[in-house]
Protein backbone atom coordinates (compact mmCIF):
# COMPACT_ATOMS: atom_id res chain seq x y z
CA UNK A 1 0.00 0.00 0.00
CA UNK A 2 0.54 3.79 -0.50
CA UNK A 3 0.33 6.01 1.92
CA UNK A 4 -0.83 9.81 1.49
CA UNK A 5 -0.56 12.09 4.65
CA UNK A 6 -1.30 15.59 3.10
CA UNK A 7 -4.83 16.76 3.30
CA UNK A 8 -3.48 18.63 -0.14
CA UNK A 9 -1.99 15.93 -1.88
CA UNK A 10 -3.54 15.93 -5.60
CA UNK A 11 -5.27 13.17 -5.39
CA UNK A 12 -7.57 13.87 -2.39
CA UNK A 13 -8.30 16.97 -4.18
CA UNK A 14 -9.19 15.62 -7.26
CA UNK A 15 -11.00 12.90 -5.17
CA UNK A 16 -13.12 14.96 -3.29
CA UNK A 17 -14.06 16.53 -6.38
CA UNK A 18 -16.27 13.74 -6.78
CA UNK A 19 -19.03 14.98 -4.66
CA UNK A 20 -19.96 17.19 -7.60
CA UNK A 21 -22.00 16.00 -10.93
CA UNK A 22 -20.10 17.87 -13.04
CA UNK A 23 -17.13 16.25 -12.28
CA UNK A 24 -18.31 12.72 -12.03
CA UNK A 25 -19.77 13.48 -15.51
CA UNK A 26 -16.05 14.72 -16.64
CA UNK A 27 -14.11 11.58 -14.69
CA UNK A 28 -16.66 9.45 -15.13
CA UNK A 29 -16.16 8.14 -11.72
CA UNK A 30 -18.01 8.01 -8.58
CA UNK A 31 -17.60 7.54 -5.03
CA UNK A 32 -17.97 4.55 -3.06
CA UNK A 33 -18.30 5.10 0.70
CA UNK A 34 -18.17 1.65 3.27
CA UNK A 35 -16.52 -1.61 2.90
CA UNK A 36 -19.76 -3.30 1.54
CA UNK A 37 -20.37 -1.16 -1.05
CA UNK A 38 -16.80 -1.31 -2.22
CA UNK A 39 -16.90 -5.77 -1.74
CA UNK A 40 -19.88 -5.74 -3.49
CA UNK A 41 -17.98 -3.34 -6.80
CA UNK A 42 -15.40 -5.59 -6.90
CA UNK A 43 -17.78 -8.72 -6.59
CA UNK A 44 -19.64 -7.23 -10.31
CA UNK A 45 -15.63 -6.19 -11.62
CA UNK A 46 -16.11 -2.96 -11.51
CA UNK A 47 -12.61 -1.08 -12.35
CA UNK A 48 -11.33 0.17 -9.04
CA UNK A 49 -9.21 3.78 -9.81
CA UNK A 50 -8.12 4.13 -5.66
CA UNK A 51 -9.11 2.80 -2.31
CA UNK A 52 -8.48 4.88 0.75
CA UNK A 53 -8.70 4.07 3.97
CA UNK A 54 -7.61 5.01 7.72
CA UNK A 55 -7.05 1.23 8.79
CA UNK A 56 -4.10 -0.39 8.02
CA UNK A 57 -5.34 -4.23 7.60
CA UNK A 58 -8.52 -2.77 5.44
CA UNK A 59 -6.00 -1.90 3.33
CA UNK A 60 -3.83 -4.66 3.59
CA UNK A 61 -6.79 -6.62 2.01
CA UNK A 62 -6.79 -4.99 -1.73
CA UNK A 63 -4.07 -4.41 -4.39
CA UNK A 64 -0.61 -2.45 -3.37
CA UNK A 65 -0.79 0.05 -6.31
CA UNK A 66 -4.44 1.85 -6.15
CA UNK A 67 -4.81 1.21 -2.03
CA UNK A 68 -3.56 4.65 0.09
CA UNK A 69 -3.63 4.61 3.92
CA UNK A 70 -4.95 8.04 4.94
CA UNK A 71 -5.25 9.89 7.71
CA UNK A 72 -8.64 10.18 9.39
CA UNK A 73 -8.46 14.07 8.54
CA UNK A 74 -8.20 12.71 4.95
CA UNK A 75 -10.68 10.22 5.48
CA UNK A 76 -13.32 13.41 6.84
CA UNK A 77 -12.41 15.40 3.47
CA UNK A 78 -13.02 12.32 1.39
CA UNK A 79 -16.61 11.44 3.29
CA UNK A 80 -19.59 12.83 2.16
CA UNK A 81 -21.11 11.91 6.11
CA UNK A 82 -21.07 12.92 9.14
CA UNK A 83 -19.76 9.28 10.25
CA UNK A 84 -16.73 8.96 7.70
CA UNK A 85 -16.17 5.09 7.01
CA UNK A 86 -13.32 3.13 7.47
CA UNK A 87 -12.92 3.33 3.40
CA UNK A 88 -13.57 5.01 0.29
CA UNK A 89 -13.45 4.50 -3.56
CA UNK A 90 -13.16 6.05 -6.69
CA UNK A 91 -14.73 3.74 -8.86
CA UNK A 92 -15.28 3.51 -12.59
CA UNK A 93 -19.19 3.96 -13.77
CA UNK A 94 -20.44 0.97 -15.49
CA UNK A 95 -21.78 1.51 -18.89
CA UNK A 96 -24.92 -0.05 -20.25
CA UNK A 97 -26.86 0.09 -23.31
CA UNK A 98 -31.08 0.09 -24.27
CA UNK A 99 -30.46 -2.57 -26.92
CA UNK A 100 -30.01 -5.25 -24.93
CA UNK A 101 -32.85 -4.95 -22.81
CA UNK A 102 -36.00 -5.88 -24.75
CA UNK A 103 -38.36 -8.25 -22.80
CA UNK A 104 -38.91 -8.21 -18.60
CA UNK A 105 -40.15 -5.29 -16.39
CA UNK A 106 -38.47 -2.25 -16.72
CA UNK A 107 -38.88 0.86 -14.45
CA UNK A 108 -39.00 4.22 -15.38
CA UNK A 109 -38.32 7.20 -13.03
CA UNK A 110 -39.49 11.11 -14.35
CA UNK A 111 -38.05 13.73 -12.61
CA UNK A 112 -37.22 11.63 -9.60
CA UNK A 113 -35.33 14.54 -7.41
CA UNK A 114 -35.19 12.39 -3.80
CA UNK A 115 -31.75 10.34 -3.53
CA UNK A 116 -32.66 8.50 -0.80
CA UNK A 117 -35.81 7.53 -3.06
CA UNK A 118 -34.09 6.18 -6.28
CA UNK A 119 -31.92 4.78 -4.55
CA UNK A 120 -34.26 2.42 -2.38
CA UNK A 121 -35.87 2.07 -5.54
CA UNK A 122 -33.14 0.35 -7.29
CA UNK A 123 -32.33 -1.47 -4.38
CA UNK A 124 -36.11 -2.93 -4.72
CA UNK A 125 -35.76 -3.68 -8.14
CA UNK A 126 -32.87 -5.49 -7.75
CA UNK A 127 -34.49 -7.47 -5.02
CA UNK A 128 -37.46 -7.94 -7.50
CA UNK A 129 -35.82 -9.14 -10.75
CA UNK A 130 -36.06 -5.57 -12.99
CA UNK A 131 -34.50 -5.97 -15.92
CA UNK A 132 -33.59 -2.16 -15.68
CA UNK A 133 -34.15 1.31 -14.56
CA UNK A 134 -34.41 4.33 -17.12
CA UNK A 135 -34.16 7.94 -15.87
CA UNK A 136 -35.68 10.68 -17.79
CA UNK A 137 -36.09 14.45 -17.11
CA UNK A 138 -34.56 16.03 -14.06
CA UNK A 139 -34.17 13.27 -12.45
CA UNK A 140 -31.28 12.95 -9.53
CA UNK A 141 -28.18 11.81 -10.67
CA UNK A 142 -27.77 8.38 -9.78
CA UNK A 143 -24.14 8.49 -8.80
CA UNK A 144 -24.76 11.26 -6.35
CA UNK A 145 -23.24 9.38 -3.52
CA UNK A 146 -26.58 9.60 -1.35
CA UNK A 147 -28.38 7.14 -3.92
CA UNK A 148 -25.18 5.17 -3.93
CA UNK A 149 -25.36 4.99 -0.35
CA UNK A 150 -29.17 4.13 -0.74
CA UNK A 151 -28.83 1.35 -2.95
CA UNK A 152 -26.49 -1.05 -0.17
CA UNK A 153 -24.17 -2.15 -3.31
CA UNK A 154 -26.81 -2.70 -5.88
CA UNK A 155 -26.58 -0.24 -7.84
CA UNK A 156 -24.90 -2.08 -10.61
CA UNK A 157 -26.73 -5.57 -10.24
CA UNK A 158 -29.22 -3.99 -13.15
CA UNK A 159 -28.70 -1.60 -16.01
CA UNK A 160 -29.66 2.30 -14.88
CA UNK A 161 -29.82 4.77 -17.87
CA UNK A 162 -31.04 7.57 -18.87
CA UNK A 163 -32.89 8.03 -21.22
CA UNK A 164 -35.05 10.69 -23.94
CA UNK A 165 -38.64 10.53 -22.78
CA UNK A 166 -39.80 11.59 -26.08
CA UNK A 167 -39.95 9.00 -27.85
CA UNK A 168 -40.38 5.96 -24.92
CA UNK A 169 -42.24 3.62 -27.32
CA UNK A 170 -39.78 3.85 -30.60
CA UNK A 171 -36.89 2.56 -27.91
CA UNK A 172 -38.79 0.11 -25.72
CA UNK A 173 -41.33 -1.32 -29.12
CA UNK A 174 -41.87 -4.77 -27.57
CA UNK A 175 -43.20 -3.46 -24.03
CA UNK A 176 -46.77 -1.90 -22.69
CA UNK A 177 -46.13 1.63 -21.32
CA UNK A 178 -47.91 1.78 -17.61
CA UNK A 179 -48.35 4.84 -16.23
CA UNK A 180 -49.10 5.28 -12.58
CA UNK A 181 -50.98 8.02 -11.41
CA UNK A 182 -53.25 9.51 -8.85
CA UNK A 183 -55.19 11.71 -11.55
CA UNK A 184 -59.08 9.65 -11.35
CA UNK A 185 -60.08 11.52 -14.68
CA UNK A 186 -57.96 9.24 -16.34
CA UNK A 187 -60.07 6.31 -15.23
CA UNK A 188 -56.45 4.37 -13.62
CA UNK A 189 -57.41 0.88 -13.10
CA UNK A 190 -56.21 -1.16 -10.13
CA UNK A 191 -52.27 -2.21 -10.77
CA UNK A 192 -53.04 -6.33 -10.05
CA UNK A 193 -55.64 -5.74 -12.48
CA UNK A 194 -53.24 -5.80 -15.17
CA UNK A 195 -53.06 -9.48 -16.69
CA UNK A 196 -49.48 -9.31 -18.34
CA UNK A 197 -46.32 -10.07 -16.14
CA UNK A 198 -44.37 -9.56 -18.93
CA UNK A 199 -42.89 -6.75 -21.06
CA UNK A 200 -44.17 -3.86 -19.21
CA UNK A 201 -42.27 -0.80 -19.02
CA UNK A 202 -43.60 0.74 -15.72
CA UNK A 203 -43.30 4.57 -15.44
CA UNK A 204 -43.54 6.60 -11.60
CA UNK A 205 -43.43 10.12 -11.35
CA UNK A 206 -42.11 12.24 -8.86
CA UNK A 207 -43.77 12.81 -5.46
CA UNK A 208 -44.29 16.95 -6.31
CA UNK A 209 -45.65 16.71 -9.55
CA UNK A 210 -45.89 13.11 -10.41
CA UNK A 211 -45.68 11.59 -14.55
CA UNK A 212 -44.92 15.07 -17.14
CA UNK A 213 -47.18 15.49 -19.74
CA UNK A 214 -44.97 14.12 -22.07
CA UNK A 215 -44.00 10.74 -20.50
CA UNK A 216 -47.92 10.01 -19.22
CA UNK A 217 -49.41 10.73 -23.12
CA UNK A 218 -47.32 8.22 -24.30
CA UNK A 219 -49.14 5.25 -21.92
CA UNK A 220 -50.85 2.22 -22.94
CA UNK A 221 -52.61 1.91 -19.68
CA UNK A 222 -53.23 4.03 -16.49
CA UNK A 223 -52.99 2.30 -12.92
CA UNK A 224 -53.00 3.31 -9.13
CA UNK A 225 -52.70 1.84 -6.18
CA UNK A 226 -56.27 1.16 -4.38
CA UNK A 227 -56.20 2.29 -0.51
CA UNK A 228 -57.56 3.76 2.48
CA UNK A 229 -59.84 7.27 1.43
CA UNK A 230 -58.40 9.04 4.35
CA UNK A 231 -54.91 8.26 2.63
CA UNK A 232 -53.65 10.66 -0.03
CA UNK A 233 -50.69 8.82 -1.13
CA UNK A 234 -47.76 6.67 -0.17
CA UNK A 235 -44.38 7.20 -0.29
CA UNK A 236 -42.18 6.99 -4.10
CA UNK A 237 -40.34 4.07 -3.00
CA UNK A 238 -43.28 2.19 -1.43
CA UNK A 239 -45.42 2.53 -4.17
CA UNK A 240 -42.72 1.48 -6.54
CA UNK A 241 -42.26 -1.53 -4.14
CA UNK A 242 -45.44 -2.44 -3.99
CA UNK A 243 -46.29 -2.85 -7.97
CA UNK A 244 -42.49 -4.08 -8.36
CA UNK A 245 -43.11 -7.12 -5.68
CA UNK A 246 -47.07 -7.88 -7.32
CA UNK A 247 -45.36 -8.25 -10.42
CA UNK A 248 -42.41 -10.64 -9.46
CA UNK A 249 -44.76 -12.97 -7.44
CA UNK A 250 -47.32 -13.81 -10.32
CA UNK A 251 -44.07 -14.31 -12.62
CA UNK A 252 -43.13 -16.54 -10.15
CA UNK A 253 -46.34 -18.11 -9.61
CA UNK A 254 -47.27 -18.59 -12.81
Amino acid sequence: MQKITSINNKLISDTKLLHQKKYRDRSGLFLAEGEKVLQEAISARLRIKAIFSNNETICQKYPKENTFLVTEQIIKKLSTTDTPPEVIAAIEKPSFDTKNIDTGIIVLLDGIQDPGNLGTIIRAASAFDVKAILLSGETVDVYNPKVVRSTVGNLWKLPVLKISKGNIKQQFPKHKLIATTLDKTRKPKAFYEIKEAENLLIMFGSEASGLSEEVINQADMFVDIPMKKNVESLNLSVSAGIIMQYFYMKRALE
